[in-house]
């Protein structure tokens, strides 16, 4: 997974197919989202099999977050993919 778009109060995330589907096709999936000064995940959005780009927004300026994207399939919800480093809610300008 990687960030592809950044504002001050959103960003867009974006990731890859799956590896390996399971044996089922894949259906939807789950974005969340984690302050990365705190333990808990909230769902921001859920997804269509054919889309694999989310704006998640509400950001607060100046926080890190992390993001994770799980895939769906009628057998049941993949394993999450997580970013590697939390990613700051700023302009995409500057330092």
């Amino acid at each position: 997974m990687r960030k592809f778009e950044q504002n001050i109060n959103s960003i867009t995330v974006e990731w890859g197919e799956p590896g390996s589907d399971g044996g089922s096709a894949i259906t939807g999936y789950i974005i969340e989202k984690r302050d990365a000064n705190r333990t808990q995940w909230s769902r921001v959005g859920d997804l269509d099999a054919d889309a694999r780009r989310y704006k998640v927004s509400k950001l607060v300026e100046g926080n890190e977050y992390y993001f994770r994207v799980a895939a769906l399939n009628r057998i049941g919800q993949g394993p999450f993919v997580i970013t590697d480093d939390a990613i700051k809610a700023k302009l995409p300008f500057g330092e």
